[in-house]
């Protein structure tokens, strides 16, 4: 276990309710004309935060709202054409590692995006996560008002906190918009969005729910249910007599693809065109990351493997019946951190096991 978990389930210990109390001023959303929403970590979080995001401008729209995010997500942000504006920067404690040396913090451009943001004189500030570090964050910005979840001190920081409860990201953005009272439905919310901005994707090639698209990939290799899996699966889909087409995608934090047979086709392109093929496939099948949940807004069906991750926090929300992850585990979540030299999470998720669900996924509805 890393040196800042240890120090993190010290400190609840120790301080218990203390580090969870919350603070629920109440904000009058009318007299709020600008609003920044946090995102700052991965495109799967910038999925769950986008139908809020259209809620929050369809309640008002005079209102602008700027949306602070990494940069790997502008070619996201421009598919869904929200009508926000983003600001991108890449903030040192959304690292897998090394993320606490004090150089990162003490860089110039930092410190130069806190000044222009405060600049904006913000009425607003948003942010869903229950991390001190984010508050910290809007505290600098000097919002007239801020709101998010009590939870390891974050309520220092925050002018209006409330209590944090296990549930998918998307429902806790929304239950942050039902206090501003903004009481859409979330799952409805996020079908319309889905709705809206399927028809932005390139035209692509019906397969008539014969191509299924493996995808093996994780920013953090904890999360990778592994490369000779995910061939075994695809060796297994291939030989069933429906006549399965597979196809192959390959990104940045993918392993080397020596062992995926030369017959299976890669996936190229841009995001769009990527997107558009898995959302007109039969199927498509990866870990728990930013491309399932973009496939999931964009209408593709999905079979996601969950290993270290919460299942109940980030479930592909279009279809949270489609996972595939042992019933219990310990030290799940271990919010990536995992304390063995491999991930025991994904002990006794097999090729065969995945072969019976997806195919049970693929004729549904068929």
């Amino acid at each position: 276990m890393s040196l800042s978990r240890k120090f993190n389930l010290a400190l609840k210990s120790l301080l218990g309710k203390w580090l969870v109390r919350s603070n629920p001023v109440k904000i009058d959303l009318a007299q709020c004309r600008r609003v920044l929403v946090l995102e700052l970590w991965g495109l799967g979080d910038v999925v769950f935060a986008a139908p809020a995001i259209k809620a929050l401008l369809a309640q008002d729209p005079n209102r602008s709202v700027d949306l602070l995010a990494q940069p790997s997500s502008k070619p996201l942000l421009e598919l869904m054409g929200l009508g926000l504006t983003p600001v991108f920067f890449k903030f040192p404690w959304t690292q897998f590692d090394n993320k606490y040396n004090p150089v990162h913090y003490l860089r110039p451009s930092f410190w130069r995006l806190i000044r222009r943001l405060r600049a904006n004189h913000y009425d607003l500030i948003l942010s869903v996560r229950e991390d001190p570090r984010d508050a910290l964050l809007a505290r600098l910005i000097a919002p007239r008002h801020s709101l998010g979840y009590a939870a390891f001190g974050s309520h220092l920081f925050l002018s209006s906190s409330i209590p944090a409860m296990r549930s998918h990201k998307t429902d806790a953005w929304f239950r942050l918009l039902a206090f501003l009272g903004i009481t859409q439905e979330a799952k409805r919310a996020f079908l319309e969005l889905r709705g809206e901005i399927k028809g932005r994707l390139p035209a692509s090639a019906s397969s008539a729910g014969k191509r299924i698209v493996l995808h093996c990939s994780a920013r953090n290799p904890v999360r990778d249910w592994g490369l000779p899996h995910f061939v075994e699966l695809g060796r297994l889909l291939e030989r069933d007599p429906a006549g399965y087409e597979i196809q192959w995608l390959s990104d940045s934090n993918s392993p080397a693809t020596n062992a995926v047979p030369g017959h299976w086709r890669k996936l190229s392109g841009n995001l769009a065109e990527i997107l558009a093929i898995i959302a007109s496939s039969g199927l498509y099948i990866g870990n728990d990351g930013g491309m399932m949940h973009m496939a999931d807004l964009f209408g593709a069906k999905i079979c996601a493997v969950f290993g270290p991750t919460d299942p109940g926090t980030f479930f592909p929300y279009g279809q949270p019946d489609s996972l595939v992850f042992l019933p219990e585990v310990a030290c799940r979540p271990c919010f990536d951190y995992c304390i063995y030299p491999k991930p025991i999470c994904f002990n006794g998720i097999t090729p065969a096991d995945m072969h019976r669900k997806a195919l049970e996924l693929l004729h549904v509805g068929s």
